[in-house]
């Protein structure tokens, strides 16, 4: 059989706060870390234009073959050929109980017990990292006083119809981070520097917690071209208007 290669662009995503679907809130919290971010950095930061900031909540990727669309994840992750189902994903998110969603960005205080760990650290240290060259803000789903695995389960549950989860590598990855890409770092910066803004971000977001909900309302599909996706050549369905029909139509020919 011939090795089928799926592109990463152009391809198919669903995101929450995309655009013009942040809260008030959230909206001036991007805007003081990027502030904060340019006035440490000065040109060596690149903000991520306001617009296209969003949380990636299932990247949906995949090709479109003779006898279906194709998971790019199911493939690459697990050597399986899976084939999404769109209609059937489309259904579950507009009636899944997990949504709406709560996620809380910042708030976390370093010496207090959350019940979890990101990636092995506690959620203030993952609050606000700089990943490689990349300014990335986290927050994680909280029903009442509890942080439950919601956004992992969501992305779990999208497996049946053909949809993996990226970061779900092996059946028991946990991935429950939502996370958002705030800017760019342009030139190697000393170490101790990036560190000492880290920490000044987190104890920024320690006290000016927000909360958001990932709802119908949030949520969108993106038919991208570029990563980061550019809204000038991004394709865009809200949930109420996302049919199979459309979305196949994002999806790279074969």
């Amino acid at each position: 059989m011939t090795k089928i290669v799926i592109p990463t662009t152009p391809n198919v995503s669903l995101v929450a706060f995309y655009s013009d679907r942040k809260s008030p809130e959230l909206a001036q919290l991007i805007r003081a870390i990027q502030t904060h971010l340019s006035d440490r950095l000065g040109n060596r930061f690149r903000p991520e234009p306001f617009p296209q900031i969003h949380a990636t909540i299932l990247g949906c990727e995949g090709r479109t073959t003779a006898v279906g669309i194709l998971n790019r994840w199911f493939l690459e992750r697990r050597q399986e050929y899976r084939y999404i189902d769109l209609s059937g994903f489309i259904t579950f998110v507009k009636i899944c109980d997990r949504l709406p969603m709560p996620i809380q960005f910042g708030g976390y205080n370093p010496g207090q017990d959350y019940g979890f760990l990101s990636r092995n650290l506690h959620p203030f240290e993952r609050s606000f990292q700089v990943q490689g060259d990349v300014a990335v803000l986290t927050g994680w789903p909280r029903r009442h006083a509890t942080f439950p695995d919601d956004l992992d389960d969501f992305r779990r549950r999208a497996q049946p119809f053909g949809i993996l989860h990226k970061y779900h590598n092996t059946p028991d990855s946990v991935d429950n981070d939502c996370y958002m890409r705030v800017g760019t770092i342009l030139d190697k910066i000393e170490t101790e520097l990036i560190q000492k803004i880290e920490a000044e971000i987190r104890e920024m977001l320690r006290l000016q917690p927000v909360e958001i909900a990932i709802d119908a309302g949030t949520l969108q599909f993106l038919g991208y071209q570029t990563l980061p996706p550019q809204p000038e050549t991004t394709a865009i369905a809200s949930l109420g208007d996302a049919t199979e029909d459309r979305l196949k139509s994002w999806y790279p020919p074969l």
